[in-house]
């Protein structure tokens, strides 16, 4: 399953770009939430 997990994220990416302030991102273990977050979440305004 994580070698899937760019797959998702790049499915996910419309959702994130029709729906702002919306951030879809997945992480396979509580230890990669971190890197989930940094690779797709920005600050906001």
């Amino acid at each position: 399953m994580a070698e899937h997990t760019l797959l998702f994220e790049r499915a996910a990416k419309p959702l994130n770009e029709l729906s702002p302030g919306s951030v879809f991102c997945f992480h396979t273990s509580p230890d990669t939430t971190i890197d989930a977050l940094r690779r797709w979440a920005r600050p906001a305004d």
